[in-house]
């Protein structure tokens, strides 16, 4: 026998046969799991056993509200109903892989911490080239106010130094036309006594 899914070879073991098209398939192929025997399987799950073609959507009929006529995959026997997650299920993940001491949220809190880190490094970092950028331009604009300043301080002394000299030179001027009135005074006093 042939598997009219996988085009594998069957035996006794591992061969099903679709109760709709009579078709053989593998277990695999009917997702009723690797490794099982046929004998392994419940045999109300093998009364009702379509195969995947004859359960597609558009093939598929509901006969009952028992849902009689449904496939494996949908009966409530179907192995693989009894994986199926419920919300109850899900929930209880969710709060098991959210819960502040799990590892997902402890590997957040790290990338997270990282990110913010970084962050918070590069504005601090931007800030301060901010800082040194205005403070360069304070200093800058100073020096020029201190330059200028300096370079009135210096024509203010050349200036002192130059009246101070001319200060000088009329002291001496005056001593020397005092020096001849004097001499004259003193002549003029001594003739009238």
């Amino acid at each position: 026998m042939i598997c009219a899914g996988c085009k594998g070879s069957l035996d006794d073991d591992n061969a099903l046969k679709c109760n709709a098209c009579v078709s053989y398939y593998c277990l695999e192929c009917l997702n009723l799991g690797t490794g099982k025997k046929v004998y392994d399987l419940e045999p109300k799950l093998l009364s009702g056993l379509r195969c995947p073609s004859c359960t597609n959507v558009s093939h598929r009929k509901r006969e009952t509200a028992s849902g009689a006529n449904l496939s494996p995959a949908v009966t409530k026997q179907s192995p693989i109903l009894r994986n199926v997650p419920t919300i109850e299920s899900i929930s209880a993940l969710l709060d098991q892989k959210l819960s502040p001491t799990s590892d997902i949220m402890i590997n957040s809190r790290n990338m997270l911490l990282k990110d913010v880190k970084g962050l918070i490094t590069a504005e601090i970092s931007r800030m301060i080239e901010t800082l040194k950028e205005e403070f360069t331009k304070t200093t800058d604009f100073i020096m020029e106010e201190v330059k200028d300043l300096k370079t009135i301080i210096a024509q203010k002394d050349a200036q002192i130094k130059s009246l101070q000299n001319e200060h000088s030179v009329l002291k001496n001027e005056l001593k020397i036309i005092q020096n001849p009135l004097l001499v004259k005074s003193v002549d003029f006093l001594s003739a009238l006594k």
